[in-house]
């Protein structure tokens, strides 16, 4: 494996074959903020420097196929200043299909199984994030904003009674 950062201008990625074959029946919600531009240079800045994709390289200069489905980045990439920004790659060397089988095993099943269950919480983490920004003096984006970014109506980032 090797990081590198590739302007995303010049970056192309495709779908490895078989992970569009693995991952056909995903279900991603396909809900796009209506205006990106709400979030702001910097902050498409901080986002973008948190995503790391998973690729392997191809014969073509700045080609790769990607191994992991990243629907934030595939949005984010959609905003008009993401064109002027960089994301981190980690590229993958694949010797056999056998080691390519292995590596999406752990990429697409066994990483997958460890963050299922910070999904479930994430309306409620958010909601509890949004009290204690404001219980601290903070002013927290406003949860309209956020529902937005999320698809989501307002009324989904509130406490959970358990």
């Amino acid at each position: 494996m090797k990081r590198k950062k590739s302007d995303i201008s010049t970056l192309k990625l495709t779908t490895h074959p078989l992970v569009a074959k693995l991952t056909s029946h995903d279900c991603l919600p396909l809900d796009i903020p209506s205006d990106l531009t709400v979030i702001t240079q910097d902050e498409l800045d901080v986002l973008l420097s948190n995503i790391t994709l998973n690729v392997i390289a191809t014969s073509q200069p700045h080609h790769y196929q990607l191994l992991v489905p990243d629907p934030v980045f595939e949005l984010l990439s959609q905003h008009p200043a993401a064109k002027k920004m960089h994301v981190s790659l980690l590229v993958h060397t694949v010797a056999s299909q056998e080691s390519l089988l292995h590596l999406l095993n752990t990429l697409l099943l066994m990483n997958s199984a460890f963050i299922s269950h910070r999904f479930e919480a994430n309306s409620e983490n958010i909601h509890a994030r949004y009290v204690r920004f404001k219980d601290q003096g903070f002013k927290p984006y406003a949860l309209s904003l956020l529902a937005n970014l999320a698809g989501r109506k307002r009324s989904v980032f509130r406490k959970v009674s358990r």
